[in-house]
């Protein structure tokens, strides 16, 4: 029995390389989705709370000879939150004075607000395998032509080896 020589062991392994080198080829397609959220968080806080004001003092001076006069117009004075206002009233003087607010009643209203970010990321993968269609006719050409190729092969390599 004689041994493989190199050249028909080197023309075997070029045919069985070129045999499975006829694969296809698949297309990859990556996606990247990013996602960002924004949530505002609004608080309110109302208080109740009372503001005092300063005591004022409303004076006035009027000669007598002035609050004698028949048409004695009435006299108004008013500084900050008080009010002085003087009249002849009934064969007399009358003399009102009024102060609007000693104390202020307010609501505050105090408003904070807070941002909190998320962001999400989202990654696909998507893998296209095309798959070509090949006609009858053509895989039964392919078929016998590399059948053709095996049994060629496998003659030269038997002739030699049992020569």
């Amino acid at each position: 029995m004689k041994k493989f020589n190199t050249r028909t062991l080197f023309l075997l392994l070029v045919c069985v390389a070129f045999i499975a080198s006829q694969g296809c080829r698949t297309a990859k397609v990556t996606t990247r989705e990013t996602h960002d959220t924004v949530f505002v968080s609004k608080t309110i806080t109302v208080t109740d709370t009372v503001f005092k004001t300063e005591a004022t003092q409303v004076s006035e001076w009027l000669p007598i000879d002035s609050l004698l006069k028949p048409d004695l117009n009435p006299v108004t004075k008013q500084f900050k939150n008080a009010r002085l206002t003087i009249t002849r009233y009934a064969g007399g003087i009358k003399a009102d004075c009024d102060c609007d607010t000693l104390a202020i009643k307010a609501q505050l209203i105090h408003t904070q607000e807070k941002e909190y970010r998320a962001r999400s990321q989202t990654e696909t993968k998507t893998i296209t395998i095309r798959e070509r269609y090949v006609p009858g006719f053509i895989k039964f050409l392919a078929w016998s032509g590399g059948i053709f190729w095996l049994a060629l092969i496998a003659y030269f390599t038997f002739k030699k080896l049992f020569k």
